[in-house]
């Protein structure tokens, strides 16, 4: 009798109540990821979401990879909406310097039943209904000038600023012996002369922050602050440049590298989000 675990064409064929046994494992949403989100008193908003990289991000990790590119680009956020595409020629600098260093959020992420999320597109390039963080006609202070990014203009002397930079990310190598909710412990330099058994992981560990002031500006604007909310995060790549015509510094080549749809989380008087979100390589 053949052995099926060592008989991949047979798992191929093998089908299970009219499914090819392999069937979920074909459509997959690329990394594997963990996302949570908390607030700020730690109670948990959501927890081990898993995100769809799209077609962005899959280019983008071959080009880091291999160094190699397609014929054809995805069009960039900067691109897509005018938004700082002022002609910046980039150097091959600027693309080695390119990385996954922005988030962003929108509002559709839920269908029109209530309770439904939408399911994300390979094929997408940016957000259902994305919304800036800040519309100010003030200019932002020191600190938020380093936080909030792709500047847009608007009437009246108001700005827009689609996306944040990112608090924190860490790459971490663990062992798999935590308990439940726990992280497990550091894997050692000198791992390669170990003899435990546990599994090892490694994964990027980003850490976003959706604070009291975000989004608010736009609610008040459409006059719905009562009922502000979100239900998309998402990560982006992009190289900070300077704008020779107008000396001002702000992110080009910014591209979505995956998505992530939930149910709607509303963001009531100071409310704040942190975000985990987990890219795991292995």
């Amino acid at each position: 009798m053949k052995n099926i675990k060592d008989n991949q064409s047979l798992k191929d064929e093998l089908l299970i109540n009219g499914k090819k046994v392999t069937e979920k494992l074909r459509t997959g949403k690329g990394f594997r990821t963990s996302i949570s989100a908390y607030d700020d008193y730690g109670n948990v908003l959501f927890k081990g979401g898993e995100n769809q990289t799209v077609l962005g991000g899959a280019l983008f990790t071959a080009l880091k990879i291999a160094g190699v590119k397609l014929n054809w680009d995805v069009a960039t956020f900067n691109e897509i909406t005018g938004i700082n595409n002022n002609g910046i020629t980039l150097t091959e600098e600027d693309f080695n310097n390119t990385y996954i260093c922005l988030f962003g959020c929108g509002i559709g992420g839920s269908g029109e039943v209530p309770g439904t999320i939408r399911t994300v597109k390979f094929q997408q390039r940016e957000m259902d209904n994305m919304i800036p963080f800040r519309i100010t006609d003030e200019p932002l202070n020191k600190v938020d000038q380093e936080r909030y990014w792709l500047r847009e203009p608007l009437s009246e002397g108001f700005v827009a600023y689609y996306l944040k930079s990112i608090d924190n990310k860490a790459v971490k190598v663990l062992w798999r012996d935590g308990s439940y909710d726990e992280e497990g412990s550091a894997v050692p330099p000198n791992v390669y002369q170990t003899t435990r058994k546990e599994p090892i992981e490694t994964f990027i560990d980003f850490r976003l922050r959706v604070d009291k002031h975000d989004f608010r500006e736009y609610f008040n604007i459409t006059g719905d602050i009562e009922n502000a909310y979100i239900n998309q995060v998402g990560l982006w790549t992009g190289v900070k440049k300077t704008d020779p015509k107008t000396g001002k510094e702000d992110y080009v080549n910014t591209t979505m590298f995956s998505l992530y749809n939930f149910k709607n989380e509303e963001l009531h008087l100071d409310k704040s989000i942190n975000f985990s979100y987990r890219i795991y390589i292995v």
